[in-house]
C-alpha cells in the first residue's frame, strides 16, 4: 500500500512543480514589463469628460444677455426666477437646487465669478457687465469648485485690460418690455505693466411681468425692474513671472412688487 501510494503521488508532485514553474515564469514576465526605475516611470493621465455649455461674449451680445436670469432661456433644463424670499431668486439645474425662501440654503449650483465661488442665489438679479464668457458645467463639481457644487457650476469670466486703448458704448431698446439697456466700457493701458478697465451698465424694464392675479393689495398692471451695475479691473504685471489683478464689482437692483 505504501508503495502504491508513493507511485500515485509522484505525478501529483510533478504537476505542482510544473504549476509553480509556470507561475514563476508569468511573474517574471509581468515584472519585466515595468519600466526601469532609473529611467522614470511613465504616468498616464485620464481625463473625465463633462458636459459644458459655453457662451462667448459675441453670443451673449447677440442674445441680449444682461443678468444671470437670462440663462434660463439659453441653457436646457435650467430654471431661473425672482422670488420674494430671503434668497431673492431661485436657481435649478436638472432638478437640483434649493428653495429661495432662505438665503442660508445652498443652491447646489455655485456661481463662480473670476475664480471666486459664490453660493447665494441673489446675485442672479444683478446685471453682469463686460463678460468675456459664461460656462455652465453639468454634474457634480465639488473637487473643482468646492462645497455646494452638487448640480454643477456657473462660471463667469470678465474681461481684463488689454495692451491697447479700447472704448465701447452700446444702447438697446426692448419694445416687448418697454425698456432699454445702456452699456459703456473704457480700457486704458498705463505703460507696459499697468492697465485699468472700467465698465458700467444700466437697465430698465417697465413691463417686465404682467400682473394677472389682480390682488386687492396691488393696483399696478405690470411689474418692472431696474439695475445699475459696474466693474473695475486693475492689472499690474511688472514681470512675466508675476501678475496681480484687482476686480471690484457693484450692483444696485430694484424690482416692483410687494
Amino acid at each position: 500500500m505504501n508503495l502504491n501510494n508513493s507511485v500515485w503521488c509522484a505525478p501529483a508532485q510533478d504537476v505542482f512543480l510544473l504549476w509553480g514553474l509556470m507561475v514563476g515564469l508569468s511573474m517574471n514576465s509581468v515584472a519585466a514589463s515595468f519600466p526601469d526605475p532609473g529611467l522614470g516611470a511613465a504616468l498616464r493621465e485620464d481625463s473625465i469628460s463633462k458636459h459644458v455649455v459655453h457662451l462667448s461674449d459675441e453670443e451673449l451680445e447677440d442674445r441680449n444677455f444682461y443678468s444671470l436670469l437670462d440663462l434660463g432661456r439659453f441653457v436646457p433644463s435650467m430654471q431661473t426666477y425672482v422670488s420674494g424670499g430671503g434668497a431673492g431668486a431661485g436657481l435649478y439645474l436638472r432638478g437640483f437646487g434649493a428653495t429661495p425662501l432662505s438665503a442660508a440654503f445652498d443652491s447646489s449650483l455655485p456661481i463662480v465669478v473670476d475664480g471666486v465661488s459664490l453660493l447665494p442665489a441673489a446675485i442672479l438679479k444683478a446685471g453682469q457687465v463686460d463678460l468675456s464668457s459664461v460656462d455652465v458645467v453639468f454634474g457634480p463639481q465639488g473637487v473643482t469648485y468646492g462645497r455646494g457644487a452638487t448640480a454643477g457650476a456657473i462660471v463667469l469670466t470678465s474681461h481684463d485690460p488689454g495692451e491697447s486703448f479700447e472704448g465701447e458704448l452700446t444702447a438697446s431698446y426692448l419694445p416687448e418690455h418697454k425698456g432699454g439697456i445702456l452699456k459703456a466700457m473704457l480700457s486704458v493701458p498705463l505703460g507696459s505693466h499697468f492697465g485699468i478697465r472700467v465698465a458700467v451698465s444700466g437697465s430698465e424694464n417697465d413691463e417686465l411681468r404682467e400682473n394677472l392675479v389682480g390682488l386687492p393689495t396691488s393696483t399696478v398692471d405690470y411689474r418692472g425692474r431696474e439695475s445699475v451695475d459696474g466693474r473695475l479691473t486693475v492689472v499690474w504685471e511688472p514681470a512675466s513671472s508675476f501678475r496681480a489683478r484687482l476686480k471690484m464689482y457693484g450692483s444696485r437692483t430694484k424690482s416692483d412688487g410687494p
